[in-house]
């Protein structure tokens, strides 16, 4: 996360990959899925395996313009 921003918005994966979040800046932030949540921090990492394909959109909850989208394909 840079700012209120993730960056990059969107992202594309296998499903078994793991995506790490940075959290960059001063700023609270969380990351929020229908089935996975972060702690709100300000600084340190969060990381999810996504194993089911689809596009999963998540946000931050303390900033509701942030929103991005890990985009999961077959092995």
């Amino acid at each position: 996360m840079i700012g209120n921003d993730f960056a990059p918005a969107s992202l594309e994966v296998t499903a078994g990959e793991t995506v790490t979040w940075v959290w960059e800046g001063s700023a609270r932030h969380d990351v929020v899925g229908d089935d996975f949540r972060s702690e709100v921090q300000r600084a340190g990492t969060y990381r999810h395996t996504f194993v089911g394909e689809g596009a999963h959109h998540y946000a931050c909850t303390l900033h509701p313009e942030m929103k991005g989208t890990v985009v999961v394909s077959a092995p």
